[in-house]
């Protein structure tokens, strides 16, 4: 398969809203690293302590795993049989 054929004609992959939805993802996993590497810093500088610091990290990443499988089932439910798992 082309690379161009990936955003034109019937088959096309990555259109409308599932290509913005993907340029977007690689924006912000360039991105993202660039204020985490200094984000601890400035919380300490705001005046939290590192067991506060690391208590945010764990929260955060419990707060990604419960709703990444949910969140999952509910797209693979609205998909229905036009999903990209089905074809």
């Amino acid at each position: 398969m082309k690379l161009s054929a990936l955003f034109r004609g019937n088959s096309a992959v990555l259109r409308g809203n599932f290509l913005f939805i993907t340029f977007s993802w690689i924006i912000m996993f360039f991105a993202q690293p660039i204020p985490d590497t200094y984000a601890s810093l400035f919380y300490l500088h705001l005046g939290a302590n590192v067991f506060l610091i690391s208590v945010m990290g764990f929260a955060g990443s419990i707060a990604v795993a419960l709703v990444q499988f949910p969140g999952g089932v509910i797209w693979q439910i609205s998909m229905g049989e036009d999903g990209l798992l089905f074809q």
